[in-house]
């Protein structure tokens, strides 16, 4: 089945800059989308012909692709059924607000993991992770391999999709916390809470 919607393309450079496309062909608009598989920054080049320019990016430096469109493609919808977890991009004050709840989970029931993450580029962003909760090992294994996938995929804020490099994430937080493995450092994150730290900060 054809996409028959437009889409724009929102290439996020890791210089922080960003560059739009737009395209309203049906087929080509299609073709594209089917394109755009979890390992897309393992590639060369990225390469959008235009009309009158040819535009090469090369794949280990980009951030992310979005696909700005009013419905979710099969394409994505096939990808996340795969993953059986629904990523979706959250405002920073809906992850603020959650993370000063008291979550609980319960192995092999659904439940939802909140992440912030900060790109090479300083941009921070934020989601919303539903999934079947694992038992112990399998967080363990979860958060030891964090990184091992190339990308990482979610409904956008304001519709559609996006693709995220996980090799260009420099920080990854995630609430409720999940098990860790014995080689985790225990300390306690100063940006959370300062109180009584004042000494500590002082020396920093």
């Amino acid at each position: 089945m054809i996409n028959s919607q437009p889409i724009g393309i929102q290439i996020h450079l890791a210089s922080g800059n960003k560059r739009m496309f737009y395209q309203d062909n049906a087929e080509q608009a299609d073709r594209i989308l089917k394109d755009l598989d979890g390992r897309v920054f393992t590639r060369d080049t990225v390469i959008i012909e235009g009309p009158d320019a040819i535009h090469a990016f090369p794949s280990n430096e980009l951030i992310g692709i979005s696909i700005i469109t009013d419905l979710l493609p099969e394409s994505f919808m096939e990808m996340e059924r795969a993953s059986e977890t629904v990523v979706s991009q959250i405002a920073q004050d809906a992850y603020l607000f959650q993370h000063h709840q008291y979550l609980t989970k319960v192995v092999g029931k659904m439940s939802s993991t909140f992440s912030e993450l900060e790109f090479v580029s300083g941009e921070r962003l934020f989601f919303e992770m539903q999934g079947i909760t694992e038992n112990i090992p399998g967080e363990r294994f979860a958060l030891n391999h964090l990184f091992k996938s190339p990308s990482l995929f979610c409904r956008r804020l304001h519709g559609g999709f996006s693709i995220w490099n996980t090799r260009k994430v420099v920080s990854w937080t995630l609430y409720p916390k999940l098990e860790s493995p014995s080689s985790a450092w225990q300390a306690e994150s100063l940006n959370q809470d300062i109180h009584g730290k004042s000494d500590l900060i002082n020396m920093l």
